[in-house]
Formats: structure tokens, C-alpha cells, sequence
């Protein structure tokens, strides 16, 4: 997982990846945020959704009330990814870029990345 300040701080992010072994690739995009060029070109869109619980941070202090954690599927989810996909089949080194701050938002989340072996 990068960590969450890179998209802000580090204006060329490069997030380098070994694959040893055939897998699918998944990175876990801010619906906040435009899909850039680097993702679209070497992932799908699997149409699929992911949910964060938050709670407060220091763009939401607990004091507003803004965002309090929740347990249980789909309560108190502060911000929705989509999923994208890219099946890896041999030996691969992927480089992952970084994002575009939204205008529309204070304060927004970095990507996430998760493999799956496919055996």
C-alpha cells in the first residue's frame, strides 16, 4: 500500500511492482479522482466497487461530527474506488504512476494495489 501522502507530495510517483508469477493485479481508484492515462492503458475498469470507513482525519476532525467509524458491510463508507484489473502471465515488472488532485474535494485518498495468484 503507498502510503496515503504520496499522491500530494510526490508530483512523478512511480510505484514499481515485481510479479514473480502469473497474477491479477488490482489497483483500488478514488472515485474522487480521473482515471490517468497510465491506468487506463494497462488495466479494465472491472466495474466492481470498494468502500472506505474513514472516520475522522485531519480534513474531518472528530469534533464535526463529520465522519465516525461504523461496523458492518456498506455503514459509514466515506469514499467509494472502482477496481481495476490487469491479469499478469509471466514474470513482469508493472510501474504504477500517481494521480491528479481533484478540485472538487479537501483532502482525497491514494490508490491502492492487491494480487491475486492465478493458479
Amino acid at each position: 500500500m503507498p502510503f496515503n501522502d504520496d499522491k500530494q507530495f510526490i508530483s512523478r510517483l512511480e510505484v514499481t511492482l515485481f510479479v514473480d508469477r502469473p497474477a491479477s493485479l488490482y489497483v483500488f481508484l478514488s472515485d474522487a479522482v480521473d482515471a490517468p492515462d497510465w491506468l487506463k492503458a494497462d488495466f479494465v475498469d472491472t466495474g466492481e466497487k470498494i468502500g472506505l470507513d474513514e472516520g475522522p482525519s485531519r480534513w474531518y476532525p472528530a469534533d464535526t461530527g463529520q465522519r465516525k467509524l461504523s461496523a458492518g458491510t456498506g455503514m459509514s463508507v466515506d469514499t467509494i474506488f472502482s477496481i481495476w484489473k490487469r491479469d499478469i502471465l509471466d514474470r513482469l515488472q508493472v510501474v504504477l504512476g500517481g494521480v491528479d488532485r481533484p478540485t472538487r474535494l479537501r483532502g482525497y485518498n491514494m490508490y491502492g494495489i492487491a494480487a491475486v495468484p492465478l493458479d
